[in-house]
């Protein structure tokens, strides 16, 4: 890549992370009365009333939409393809801020199938597939297993962390969030929701999924000299969470109920855009359980406070997506998993990686997953 201004690149890139370390936006995501609106629904729900959840989310704080402006402003996307894919990236940036401070479903639609789109006809197809080929079951996902805690499970975590030279990481317990466990990479914390219960094979999975996979992809980004591969490619996620779901599945750890939560993910999607929370929460009851069909529906409607209204936020369906892309890509061209844990970039930026690995500009993965669960012990 000898057409980079590599000092202004460094420029360009520091201000970024300058500006993108100054805030958060996840927190102001998660509903502050999860608990208690889930609650309301199955007891509206099993004496055959509709309910839709009314959501409460933290006021957020002011955010640097100014600063964001002039990033943009002083930009030179025609100059390279790195000034080109952070223009892409702030544009993005300021729709997020506004659907977070705004709720408004029809931004959060929008901003979203932006960046994650809206599931085909032919994902919808595989994900009713898959719930309607599978078997239904009626307890949780650990069945009879003994549980850990939501602090045992932590600590667990933080073992395989610090096993790994990773002591910067941290797995704490934390609230609210609408995923059971998820990794921070600003904070760089691996979250666990308050008062989760997992099994040890759950705990298992998960160090697969979020640790192999989204922990060591931000560490390897973060050696590499172009800081995107730490901080994310635009439109990263489906491979990101395609290849934790493939990890999952080639550790034998993917369940079949895991995989049934994932395409119960997909059609949440796609009815939410027409449809308001207690309509999709009905049609999902029809194949999973009532806690996953609630939580499942809770991320599709992320960030709105009028859940009657339709719209759908949709990044929950690159799971499914981005598996059967990965698994497919693997199958044609195995000898590229190794390059997808280089950094945060999606199926898409392969060529551009080849040429920045065969240039001598990035470096191989300097950690890989299979050392993670070499650390593990149930004991």
């Amino acid at each position: 890549m000898g057409d980079l201004d590599w000092q202004r690149c460094n420029q360009i890139e520091l201000e970024w992370q300058s500006i993108e370390d100054s805030y958060r936006l996840a927190p102001y995501q998660s509903p502050t009365n999860l608990r208690q609106e889930r609650d309301k629904l199955l007891k509206a729900y099993k004496s055959g009333r509709a309910y839709n959840p009314k959501f409460e989310f933290a006021v957020p704080p002011e955010y640097p939409i100014k600063l964001i402006r002039q990033f943009i402003a002083g930009l030179k996307p025609e100059s390279s393809w790195l000034e080109q894919i952070y223009y892409e990236i702030a544009n993005q940036e300021l729709q997020h801020i506004q659907a977070v401070q705004t709720h408004d479903s029809n931004l959060i639609t929008g901003i979203t199938c932006i960046s994650y789109g809206l599931p085909e006809s032919e994902l919808v197809t595989k994900a009713q597939h898959i719930l309607e080929s599978t078997k239904k079951t009626n307890s949780s996902q650990d069945g009879n297993q003994s549980l850990l805690a939501d602090h045992e499970a932590a600590s667990k975590l933080q073992l395989i962390l610090d096993s790994n030279n990773l002591q910067d990481w941290k797995a704490i317990v934390f609230e609210p969030m609408n995923a059971k466990m998820s990794v921070d990479r600003l904070d760089k914390q691996v979250k666990i929701r308050a008062g989760t219960t997992f099994s040890e094979q759950t705990v298992q999975r998960l160090i697969v999924h979020e640790l192999g996979v989204h922990v060591v992809r931000y560490h390897n980004g973060s050696h590499q000299p172009i800081k995107l591969f730490q901080k994310g490619f635009p439109n990263y996620l489906s491979t990101e969470e395609g290849l934790a779901v493939y990890s999952e599945d080639e550790a034998g750890l993917l369940e079949t109920d895991t995989l049934r939560k994932y395409a119960g993910r997909v059609m949440a999607a796609h009815l939410a855009v027409n449809q308001p929370f207690c309509d999709v929460f009905n049609t999902l009851c029809h194949w999973l359980d009532y806690e996953t069909a609630f939580d499942i529906v809770a991320r599709a409607k992320r960030g709105f406070t009028d859940t009657s209204q339709p719209g759908a936020h949709t990044k929950d369906i690159v799971y499914l997506q981005g598996y059967l892309d990965v698994k497919h890509h693997l199958t044609q061209y195995p000898e590229d998993y190794d390059l997808l844990f280089i950094g945060k970039f999606g199926l898409q930026h392969l060529p551009l990686v080849r040429n920045l690995l065969n240039e001598g500009t990035l470096f191989r993965p300097i950690l890989m997953p299979d050392k993670l669960m070499g650390g593990y012990s149930n004991d």
